[in-house]
């Protein structure tokens, strides 16, 4: 009977699952599992901790309820404006969550980059975004690349973001898809933003005649607390009066752009073709020429030199 008994226990061992069964089985599972939940996220920044940089690629919570985990990241965001850089890379996010986004980043002033990459938001999602960006003064790049189930975004999601760039004195970077004829306006506008701050960055006031009209007697504070403004041009003057002025002498004593400084303002014009740039490529900013979305004619850059 003991023989039997052990005979019957070997068995069983022996038809058992191998351990490496096991292990395998558990490497096949999904990264998502076993990284923080929103919840825990927002127990973390209402504890006191502060995060600089808040990483959510990917994760599974996100991907089941997006509109509900953006709603609630946002108003713990929104209270603890600790976070600076926020990557939500294949989160699943669709326009709903992006109208959330949108409606914090219209309140929250200190998030600096926000990566939407992989994800699925259409061109209504990004004009949700654009509205928000509107009264925001802090985000400086946005990444909307490669929205599954989406196309380009087009002429209407371009047009609204032009008029919030007519605020916007702030984001310098915007990396997405944009099926459009009118793009080079958008990046006018892009290249203007970095071109203010790159003065800012080299101690030069002169950027308040770069500004939007509407902007320039009262620049916004996140600008002059960074660097005093100092108009070099006054009040934008009508043609007619730009034409005397041409023929007028000028004045040794008034204020006005030297050699360096025109140099400068073309370095902001970048455009991409076979025919010789406005200034040497060595000097071009470094953000300007790797980013190939920022592209000029060549009338655009003879019409420019014009006016200058």
């Amino acid at each position: 009977l003991k023989r039997f008994c052990l005979e019957q226990q070997l068995l069983q061992k022996a038809n058992r699952p191998h351990i490496h069964w096991t292990h395998t089985h558990t490497h096949t599972m999904p990264a998502t599992f076993g990284q923080p939940t929103v919840v825990s996220i927002v127990k973390q920044l209402e504890s006191g901790m502060e995060l600089q940089e808040l990483n959510l690629t990917n994760n599974a919570g996100v991907q089941m309820r997006p509109a509900e985990s953006m709603a609630t990241l946002s108003a713990a965001l929104k209270q603890h404006d600790c976070v600076k850089v926020l990557v939500l890379k294949h989160c699943g996010l669709n326009d709903d969550a992006a109208a959330e986004i949108g409606a914090f980043l219209a309140e929250n002033q200190t998030l600096q980059e926000l990566d939407l990459e992989h994800n699925n938001i259409s061109s209504v999602g990004a004009i949700a975004l654009a509205d928000g960006l509107r009264a925001n003064i802090g985000l400086r790049q946005i990444n909307m690349l490669h929205q599954q189930g989406a196309s380009a975004f087009g002429e209407v999601c371009l047009e609204r973001y032009q008029e919030m760039l007519g605020t916007n004195v702030t984001l310098t970077k915007i990396l997405w898809r944009l099926q459009s004829r009118k793009s080079f306006a958008l990046t006018k506008l892009i290249t203007r933003n970095v071109e203010i701050w790159r003065r800012i960055a080299a101690g030069r006031g002169d950027y308040v005649d770069m500004l939007p009209d509407h902007l320039r007697e009262s620049p916004p504070r996140v600008l002059t607390d960074k660097c005093p403004p100092q108009s070099c041009f006054g009040p934008p003057a009508l043609e007619s009066q730009q034409f005397d002025a041409k023929a007028a002498t000028p004045d040794t004593n008034s204020t006005s752009i030297d050699e360096k400084d025109q140099e400068a303002s073309y370095i902001a014009l970048p455009f991409f073709n076979d025919q010789e740039a406005c200034a040497p490529e060595k000097m071009k900013p470094k953000s300007v020429l790797e980013d190939h979305s920022l592209c000029f004619f060549d009338s655009d850059v003879r019409e420019s030199r014009s006016e200058r």
